[in-house]
């Protein structure tokens, strides 16, 4: 690890809905994180979103972000930009805090933490990692190339947790061009998470109101914009 990375992962949220207004089944979720995480809460809509990578990453990035036609495509890739930038905690307004996710580990200098589903498939919705990690990285790679290039039709494959898998997979084993060390990898279990530190909601209105990525998907409609 370099001595930039050997540092703790800084005590903020970053979460990303793409209104400013959070859905009356979405808000409770959000405010447990103000209420229960310990973290500082930054909550970035698609405007604020655009803007930050503008500045940050400037007008190609912001064509990849456009380049999303769906929100959580967008969502896929600005929590990767903002987290690799900033540096924090990332979950998905659909999971609820129940403790504080700091105390998921015990040794605070690691790259990445993330959270491996029952199944063994890692889940990209709750993660944290240093600013400029290496994992991160990489995986910012993927994404920006699948969107470019359109490759895929799904929004998994294309910016979703297939490359979180990809990079993680169920054998432990990691990609070998990271070269980076295991000891730079927390992955707390399903079974050490969920239901203690945190809980994964999925009975949601825009699950079911037929905006949810995977209607798209059925429909066979496209998931790249102009």
């Amino acid at each position: 690890m370099t001595p930039e990375a050997q540092t703790l992962i800084p005590k903020t949220l970053i979460q990303f809905w793409d209104t400013a207004q959070l859905p009356d089944d979405i808000r409770p979720k959000v405010d447990s994180w103000a209420e229960k995480s310990g973290l500082t809460p930054h909550m970035f809509t698609e405007e604020r979103a655009l803007d930050f990578i503008s500045e940050v990453y400037g007008a190609e990035y912001v064509g990849y972000f456009r380049k999303c036609a769906l929100p959580a495509m967008k969502s896929d890739l600005f929590r990767l930009l903002a987290v690799y930038h900033h540096g924090g905690w990332y979950a998905d307004c659909s999971i609820e805090c129940l403790k504080s996710p700091i105390d998921l580990v015990s040794d605070p200098v690691f790259q990445i933490l993330y959270y491996r589903r029952w199944h063994g498939g890692v889940n990209n919705g709750f993660f944290a990692a240093t600013s400029k990690c290496t994992y991160l990285e990489k995986m910012i790679e993927i994404v920006t190339h699948n969107v470019k290039n359109e490759i895929g039709r799904s929004v998994w494959e294309v910016t979703g947790p297939r490359i979180w898998n990809e990079i993680f997979p169920k054998e432990n084993r990691f990609a070998d061009a990271l070269e980076v060390s295991h000891a730079q990898i927390a992955a707390p279990s399903y079974d050490r998470s969920a239901g203690k530190y945190v809980m994964f909601h999925q009975d949601l209105a825009h699950k079911k109101d037929g905006t949810h990525w995977s209607d798209a998907e059925k429909q066979n409609r496209s998931i790249f914009g102009k």
